[in-house]
């Protein structure tokens, strides 16, 4: 089952269009060529379809088609379109959200068994030239020092609020998971050992197979670190 949007905040860029009147993928597609995946009825198929795709990244590909389709309308589309599309944005939207576009043209031609406009030399030749002459670094963030971490959780109390907060941060550091792996860890999947603790990540977004990895974190560099 292709999944719809929501209205909820998810993170995605300003540059995306208003998610309140999403264009989902199977309206775009009801007109074009048979699609097997939209045809299929097969229960068990469906629900393993909808596991090979996060929810967040379903979401992320409706709102980049819809931007394409409220600018030109159909699918499918002739490569010179896709490429002037791109053009059209080079100035306005940065090269990862152009590429991400790209991907949700490209999925909504294969889920239609419709051959992939954006994989001709038009379309190649167009984005290279948008990333050498609009490419720019992406921005990063600077990382929280371990000073600045110390100083944090020094001014923190005994209230069990504060004794949660302290462990999310020293944990979250120490492993430096994501948000979403920190909050997601169980106390079933932390291992003490000797030298410190092991945590067990089932899942991750970087693991969406679920092989699982192990974060360990030893006490006596956390120690020698003041924490």
């Amino acid at each position: 089952m292709i999944a719809g949007l929501g209205n909820r905040d998810l993170g995605i860029p300003s540059d995306n269009i208003h998610l309140s009147k999403p264009i989902r993928l199977d309206t775009a597609l009801r007109a074009t060529a048979v699609n097997p995946i939209l045809l299929c009825t097969d229960p068990k198929v469906l629900e393993f379809i909808a596991a090979a795709t996060s929810a967040n990244t379903l979401r992320a590909y409706d709102s980049d088609l819809a931007h394409f389709l409220a600018w030109c309308g159909s699918i499918p589309v002739e490569p010179t379109i896709v490429a002037r599309y791109l053009a059209t944005h080079a100035e306005g939207l940065s090269m990862a959200t152009l590429a991400r576009r790209i991907v949700a043209i490209r999925r909504a031609h294969v889920l239609a068994g419709l051959p992939d406009p954006t994989k001709t030399e038009l379309v190649r030749l167009t984005t290279r030239g948008i990333r050498r002459r609009h490419g720019r670094p992406q921005r990063r963030v600077a990382p929280l020092k371990i000073e600045q971490l110390a100083e944090i959780v020094s001014r923190l109390g005994r209230t069990t609020q504060d004794v949660r907060d302290r462990a999310l941060l020293l944990v979250g550091f120490a492993g430096a998971f994501r948000r979403s792996e920190l909050t997601a860890i169980d106390c079933k999947w932390i291992e003490r050992r000797e030298q410190g603790f092991v945590v067990t990540l089932p899942r991750s977004k970087t693991d969406q197979e679920g092989r699982g990895r192990d974060v360990a974190d030893r006490r006596r560099g956390a120690a020698r670190s003041g924490l």
